[in-house]
Order: C-alpha cells, then structure tokens, then sequence
C-alpha cells in the first residue's frame, strides 16, 4: 500500500511539472515559428536576374535606326535601412549587359552595358510573406560597345544619364536574419547622346528596361 502510494505521488508530481512547463514551451516554440519584422534595422540585398530585351531608337546625321536587343542579364546589391515596419531606405548598385540582336538588317553584332547607382524607398506588409513595392531615381552608364552600323563605323561610345526605376515583388522571411524572394523591376532612362568612329552624333531614346530577379536579403 505504501509503495502505491509512493508511484502515485511520483505520477502527480510528473505531471504538475509537464503542466508547468508547456506553457513556457509553447511560447518559445510560437517566437521561434514566426520571425516577426523589426521596427528598425540595417539589411544588404543581393539580386541576379534576366534582362529582358528592348529597342532603342536612334536618330543620327545617317537617319533613323532602331537597336533591338536579345535578353541578357543583370546583377547588383543594395544596402538599406529600415525606418518603421513598413518603410525602408536604400542605396543600390547594378550591372546589366545584353547583346545586339544579329537578325536585324542594319546591325549584326554589338553589346549595351548599363551600370546604375540609385536610391530607393521601400514600403512593404507582412512577417513570414512581405509583398512590396518601391521607387528609385539616379544615373546610369550606358556603353554601347562595337555596335556595327549601316556606314563603315561602329559605335562604340558611352555617356552617363539620370534614371528612374520602379519595383514590385515578396519576400518569404525564413528567420531572423534572412529573406529570399523575387521581384519585377523596370528602368526609365533619359536620352543619351553617343558619337560613333566617324563623329557622327547618335541621340539614343532607349524603351523602359524590364527584369525579373531573385533576390537574397539579410538583416543585421
């Protein structure tokens, strides 16, 4: 009898200390299951993507042309802070490069590169799924690099313009520190002007520029 009733107060004292302790546990297991957004913190972001192809149009001292160019690829990063849960502040580097489309009949062969800095402002909902959208503005350098022309000259020039870009895209927060996502971006550029081997003046007025990206970022 004596020894029952010792087992029985081992299984209730068992079980006071389980009841006591699921609680605690519960709460650490539901932070650890939802990485919740700061109020403020430094990131860096790192993306690489598809360019898509588009047409510049030019107009020279030869007549009228149009560029059309194959898809290519972009890379870039930006450093940002976040100012509240919903905004955030960035600067951004990034490099793109495509080739000339070779079935055209004025041109068949050439590369653009465009390298751009900008500052963007970011607003964005959400803890484990953050859909945003954000704006830009900046410069960019443009190089058009052996594009064959109709004349016996190629142009092979750069100049540096003022950019406008917009994006949209959703990051899945996978902890603390780390997000992965995708996004849609477009590029506006203003006109440049590029001389070619024979002086001759090219005014270039490029359609918008369009990629779609993934994208890493961590907090810190």
């Amino acid at each position: 009898m004596i020894v029952s009733l010792y087992r029985w107060a081992r299984v209730a004292a068992a079980a006071a200390l389980l009841a006591a302790s699921t609680p605690a546990l519960s709460a650490d297991l539901a932070a650890e299951g939802n990485p919740s957004i700061d109020e403020s913190f430094w990131y860096a972001s790192l993306h690489g993507g598809i360019k898509l192809g588009e047409d510049w149009d030019d107009d020279w001292t030869g007549g009228d042309l149009t560029f059309e160019f194959d898809d290519g690829w972009r890379i870039g990063g930006a450093v940002g802070y976040s100012l509240s849960p919903i905004f955030a502040i960035e600067g951004e580097l990034s490099y793109m490069q495509q080739e000339l489309d070779g079935d055209q009949d004025c041109c068949d062969h050439g590369k653009l590169s465009i390298a751009t800095g900008m500052v963007n402002l970011v607003a964005g909902v959400g803890d484990w799924v953050r859909p945003y959208v954000g704006a830009g503005v900046g410069a960019a350098h443009l190089s058009f690099n052996d594009v064959d022309l109709p004349a016996a000259f190629d142009l092979d020039d750069s100049d540096i313009v003022l950019a406008a870009q917009g994006f949209a895209g959703v990051h899945l927060v996978v902890s603390e520190r780390f997000a992965i996502g995708a996004r849609y971006r477009f590029l506006h550029l203003n006109d440049a002007e590029l001389k070619s081997e024979g002086q001759s003046t090219h005014d270039l007025d490029p359609d918008f520029i369009h990629s779609v990206e993934a994208v890493l970022t961590v907090g810190f």
